[in-house]
């Protein structure tokens, strides 16, 4: 039994800005649903923290802060699924916020009267902080005109987080124990155990400003963590949707290898020339210091992937 029907879990970290938007975007929720609001702030020093505090006096029924000790460079996501005591759940980043006032109520309406789906996702906007400029992300981005809505690994694109509302399906002490529950991963993960909702509404904005964790970083880091990360994910779903990840990667070299030495062997191989190559070109790009973080936390994944194998 549930104690909620939904979790919205708001991830923070120097928002004093923003943070109050962004809660008060799901407060402002009409839904016979119940839901709670639970901040994990990664030990702000901005204000953020006594801003989180006052909401969660003023809301004590609807608002729990968890503040950490230490910043932990978003790994406090983790604390999370320790706390989840609901049939669905969701994420919020502190400088995003939601849409209109009907969020909650449609996308668990949707999930309660079709359990084949494993998560809702949906439409949303993109602004460019620094231009500030407003994108419809599915047709002024991704220059779609018409998406079903059932998605799966044969018509998938990418969904904000900000989107998504999954559906409680794990248990994450025991299932993906060790995976550090990042975006994608989470995306993936849900995806291979069923199909999503696709809504076209707008329910969300995505802000995104050149000091963020992902727009922040230069085209020769996204590729690099790109390229681990469809590794990892592949990997992680045991290549049951192989033909997908190549797509993503497109390279000849790839499916040689991967039919001459079959699909786990031929995918490490790659891995290693690729890392290589990488290596080698964004010398120029990224500073010793950067690559060196940025290669050890890929890495990272890496080897903890490959203890549970042996």
């Amino acid at each position: 039994m549930y104690n909620y029907d939904l979790i919205v879990f708001i991830n923070t970290y120097n928002q004093k800005d923003s943070i109050a938007k962004a809660i008060e975007s799901v407060l402002c929720q009409q839904t016979a649903y119940s839901f709670k609001i639970i901040i994990l702030d990664d030990a702000s020093t901005d204000g953020t923290s006594e801003i989180c505090k006052e909401y969660e006096i003023k809301y004590k029924d609807k608002i729990y802060h968890v503040r950490q000790q230490e910043n932990t460079n978003c790994l406090q996501i983790h604390a999370a699924y320790r706390l989840i005591e609901s049939k669905y759940f969701t994420f919020l980043d502190g400088d995003d916020y939601w849409l209109g006032t009907r969020k909650i109520e449609k996308a668990l309406n949707i999930l309660e009267k079709n359990r084949e789906y494993t998560a809702y996702c949906s439409n949303g906007i993109y602004h460019y902080e620094e231009d500030d400029i407003y994108y419809e992300y599915v047709e002024n981005l991704l220059h779609k005109k018409f998406i079903s809505n059932k998605m799966n690994f044969d018509n998938f694109m990418y969904v904000h987080p900000a989107s998504r509302i999954y559906r409680n399906i794990f248990d994450f002490t025991k299932e993906y124990a060790n995976l550090r529950k990042r975006d994608i991963y989470m995306l993936y993960i849900f995806l291979d155990k069923g199909d999503f909702y696709y809504d076209k509404s707008l329910t969300y904005v995505y802000n995104i400003s050149p000091k963020g964790i992902w727009s922040g970083l230069s085209i020769a880091e996204k590729k690099f963590a790109i390229m681990y990360r469809t590794f990892v994910i592949n990997k992680i779903l045991q290549y049951r949707h192989n033909d997908y990840f190549k797509k993503e990667i497109n390279k000849t070299f790839l499916n040689l290898i991967t039919s001459i030495l079959g699909k786990k062997l031929g995918w490490k191989i790659f891995e290693k020339e690729r890392e290589k190559r990488y290596l080698k070109k964004f010398k120029v790009e990224v500073s010793k210091a950067e690559l060196k973080e940025l290669f050890n936390s890929q890495k990272e994944l890496l080897r903890t992937f490959n203890e549970e194998e042996t």
